[in-house]
């Protein structure tokens, strides 16, 4: 004996509703399944009082949408004179900032000076299995828009300092290391004022 599937997950709502409504045209006078008016009605019944209730739902979706474009137009009109209103106080009173605060405005704050950059901390070098390949990572620096990255042989010798990289973020990858051989990386981020200090030379796993 086969017992029936709804399959109903994964329908959307209007596909539920048209599997409601075949289900009703091929069971009404069905020879195959006789006996079954009465259940057959009151599914009918429910599925009339669900397309009601979908139908009526929609009608409020487009009324909502509609209603949120009028907002928006209200609002960016809102904002329009709202700026000719604030241009015209800035200009009557001189931007003196009692009478500004007077009127229910608020004073633009100074920008912040750029800080000088620190150095980066907690860099890590790894391998990743392919030949003279390091990735590296550092915390990332509040204000740098770009890292210096550079290599040195070991032992360190301050000549044997050589720029390999200038990533925008807090990790690269860079090749040049020799299996078996140990290499120093260190950072430093860039901000506009310029090139921030070193970080502590990291080494790269010796494999």
């Amino acid at each position: 004996m086969g017992q029936i599937a709804l399959n109903l997950r994964g329908l959307t709502f209007l596909e539920q509703i048209g599997k409601g409504a075949d289900v009703i045209a091929k069971s009404t006078n069905n020879p195959n399944v006789p006996g079954n008016a009465d259940e057959l009605a009151k599914f009918a019944a429910t599925q009339a009082a669900l397309v009601a209730a979908n139908t009526a739902c929609e009608a409020v979706r487009t009324e909502a949408r509609a209603k949120t474009a009028e907002r928006k137009k209200a609002l960016a009109a809102w904002k329009a004179k709202l700026k000719l209103l604030a241009a015209k106080t800035e200009n009557v009173t001189e931007g003196k900032p009692a009478a500004v605060l007077s009127a229910g405005f608020a004073l633009k704050s100074e920008p912040t000076p750029t800080q000088s950059i620190e150095a980066p901390m907690d860099v890590h070098v790894a391998t990743n299995g392919t030949p003279g390949l390091s990735e590296l990572r550092w915390e990332p620096l509040a204000g740098a828009v770009s890292y210096l990255v550079e290599t040195c042989a070991d032992p360190i010798t301050p000549e044997g300092w050589k720029q390999i990289d200038t990533p925008t973020k807090a990790a690269c990858k860079v090749n040049g290391a020799q299996p078996g051989v140990k290499r120093w990386y260190r950072i430093a981020g860039v901000n506009s004022l310029g090139q921030g200090p070193w970080s502590n030379p990291a080494a790269r796993p010796v494999m």
